[in-house]
């Protein structure tokens, strides 16, 4: 199981392998009409039979005016708001392991992309009862079937396989 938040830049044997995998995509212009909370309901549904999860965040899914330290900077990406309600969106869940790509420090001279990228860390089980602006999706006590899922923000969907 594979979602991703943020891509903006496909092409379409990306769409076609996406569709055939059932990879579900939300592009930023599907988060902004629909709404986080939405987005990230239906991917802890997706995620639900899966006993291990792995985030892979990819700086380059976040708008330039917030990181602009990263190799792909392209316009119209996630505000750094909308990528803590992913990340905190995953409290919960069993969170095996996770990566962090794309930070390119030659260009990031302020430090801010740096500092983003250092904030995108899973959620503390102590830190549960935090507020958060989307609403979780409710807990099962169903067990979970074997295998791995991943949640990815950003990226080429092509570079991945």
């Amino acid at each position: 199981n594979l979602t991703y938040f943020g891509v903006r830049d496909t092409e379409e044997p990306d769409d076609e392998l996406m569709s055939k995998l059932n990879i579900k995509n939300y592009m930023v212009a599907e988060v902004r009409y629909r709404g986080i909370d939405v987005c990230i309901h239906e991917t802890l549904e997706k995620l639900s039979d899966c006993d291990m999860i792995y985030i892979s965040f990819d700086v380059d899914s976040l708008d330039p005016a917030f990181a602009p330290g990263t190799g792909t900077v392209e316009i119209g990406g996630l505000t750094t708001w909308q990528a803590l309600e992913i990340i905190r969106g995953c409290a919960g869940l069993n969170l095996v392991g996770g990566d962090l790509v794309e930070v390119s420090p030659p260009f990031d001279p302020s430090g801010n992309t740096a500092l983003i990228g250092a904030n995108q860390r899973a959620p503390n089980p102590s830190s549960a009862n935090q507020p958060r602006l989307a609403p979780l999706a409710p807990a099962t006590n169903q067990p979970r079937s074997a295998g791995g899922c991943c949640a990815s923000t950003g990226g080429r969907p092509a570079t991945r396989w």
